[in-house]
């Protein structure tokens, strides 16, 4: 190879590095201003919503719709359960009642009578006894009793969902990292 041959690689080389410093230059430029943008906390930012809510009353299509979801979250607020995903720039939510029974029991003699159950649910409260939700996340329950002074007792059950078992389950029911998983909600 001649000199003057070595000179043009020698210079072709440097008007590459040049441009490759150039375009360091603005990635880190744009790298700047993107950690400058003011956030809020726990700020997940998802691109390409398109400003649908699909609200869906069944847990089997709420499931079959957002599996392998963006983002996931799930609150217990009052007495609902209620989970939202963003999949593919749709919003979908999806809630049910998480119920709460109340039996009254009497005394009859050598007899206990049960007066009634109640449940704090308009759907069918089979599902109850079977110690999960009727998407089929399971619930801890907790008994309450109080002696009433006529000698009756009235059992109260109270179903709560634990958020960490809850993540864990969502994970695998709709096939999504536990990481795009949060406890709370999303806000549009």
């Amino acid at each position: 190879m001649s000199f003057d041959e070595r000179v043009d690689v020698v210079d072709l080389i440097l008007k590459v590095l040049k441009d490759h410093e150039k375009s360091l230059d603005t990635l880190v430029s744009q790298l700047g201003e993107t950690l400058n943008q003011p956030q809020a906390a726990g700020t997940i930012q998802v691109q390409g919503y398109n400003k649908y809510k699909v609200v869906l009353r069944r847990w089997f299509e709420f499931r079959d719709r957002c599996l392998k979801s963006d983002l996931i979250a799930f609150d217990m607020v009052g007495d609902k359960f209620h989970v939202s995903s963003v999949k593919n720039g749709s919003f979908y939510t999806y809630s049910e009642t998480i119920p709460e029974v109340t039996i009254k029991m009497e005394k009859d003699g050598d007899k206990v009578l049960i007066e009634g159950g109640e449940f704090m649910s308009h759907e069918d409260p089979s599902y109850v006894f079977n110690g999960k939700l009727q998407c089929g996340l399971g619930v801890n329950t907790r008994r309450t009793k109080v002696d009433m002074p006529n000698g009756d007792t009235v059992h109260k059950i109270i179903y709560d969902v634990d958020p960490e078992e809850a993540r864990v389950w969502l994970s695998d029911e709709l096939k999504t990292e536990k990481k795009s998983i949060v406890y709370g909600g999303i806000e549009l």
